[in-house]
């Protein structure tokens, strides 16, 4: 009976969070959405506007990709969306415009190493 329990656990686990990849960054397995949390959906309500008075470049485009709202500011949170962002873009990501947050930074490292970080 416990392991029909256990089986169910997983299968909603697998359901919230989608399927799972093992290939460690930073020694964690990472995990690859297939589609994203129910907290993730896209908010079609929520809108930006972006005042750059120095931006990254002459010519550049800047614009805000995401939003997400988060119950956690953990790296493993942080992490775990970015591992589905990263899955949804299909350019190169040049430079990305953050706050300090210190686990996002750590993160976005991790997800796009070759991006310059700012913020």
């Amino acid at each position: 009976m416990n392991e029909g329990r256990e089986r169910e656990s997983r299968a909603r686990q697998t359901a919230r969070l989608g399927t799972r990849e093992r290939a460690p960054i930073a020694g964690k397995a990472p995990i690859a959405l297939s589609e994203p949390p129910a907290l993730c959906r896209y908010l079609p309500d929520i809108s930006s506007t972006s005042i750059n008075t120095k931006p990254p470049a002459e010519n550049a485009i800047v614009f805000p990709v995401a939003y997400f709202l988060m119950k956690r500011k953990t790296e493993e949170a942080y992490w775990r969306i970015l591992v589905y962002v990263r899955q949804l873009i299909t350019w190169d990501i040049t430079t990305v415009i953050t706050d300090y947050e210190i686990a996002l930074i750590n993160s976005m490292r991790a997800i796009f190493p070759n991006a310059r970080l700012q913020g």
